[in-house]
């Protein structure tokens, strides 16, 4: 095997390493002009490490991002702050992280999970919600009016891993948030939803 061919095969041998190709997703741009003048994208980033599309939505100048998809780590929480520190605009930033024990000689990538990122501007007026796990989170903002940013990554309806329990308990938890916050939150209707393989 030539030294040449060696090093194209290191980024997919080497799970951890950087890894330089576009998503197979296209961007979306969805942005929602409130009447509080915020800017809200999404993005499924399919792992920060291997995006490059991701740099679209840092060098922008959305208000908040709800990102899907992040695949990290609890231990790799420092690995999403490299990518907001190189930002024009810095962005604070709520993870949900996967927090499984996992042998650190071969590490699985982390699954799913949720962040939302916002402009610093508006940190005062930002609450995170209690309500969510690994594929939902939530932010409320206290302006005018009030909005509820709910991001949910659902699971596959996939029967052969079980994961309908996974969905319905996504669901529940979805409901008791529409429930708990749609009388003084009444912008809750932005729920993004990304569900692979259904």
């Amino acid at each position: 095997m030539t030294l040449l061919r060696l090093k194209a095969m290191i980024p997919i041998i080497f799970r951890g390493s950087f890894v330089h190709q576009k998503t197979a997703r296209t961007i979306h741009d969805r942005r929602e002009n409130y009447k509080s003048g915020l800017q809200l994208a999404t993005c499924n980033i399919e792992g920060i490490t291997s995006n490059s599309a991701f740099a679209y939505f840092l060098n922008s100048n959305f208000d908040i991002i709800c990102i899907q998809e992040h695949w990290l780590h609890d231990f790799q929480a420092h690995n999403f702050d490299i990518f907001f520190l190189k930002k024009k605009r810095p962005l604070c930033v709520v993870l949900i992280l996967t927090n499984r024990s996992s042998v650190l000689i071969n590490l699985p990538r982390g699954t799913g999970c949720v962040g939302i990122a916002w402009s610093p501007s508006i940190t005062r007026k930002v609450t995170k919600i209690d309500e969510g796990n690994e594929r939902i989170i939530g932010i409320l903002i206290n302006s005018d009016p009030k909005i509820c940013v709910v991001c949910v990554y659902l699971p596959t309806n996939n029967t052969y891993v079980n994961s309908i329990v996974d969905y319905g308990e996504c669901l529940d938890i979805l409901d008791h948030i529409i429930n708990s916050y749609s009388a003084t939150y009444c912008d809750i209707r932005r729920l993004q939803r990304n569900t692979p393989g259904s």
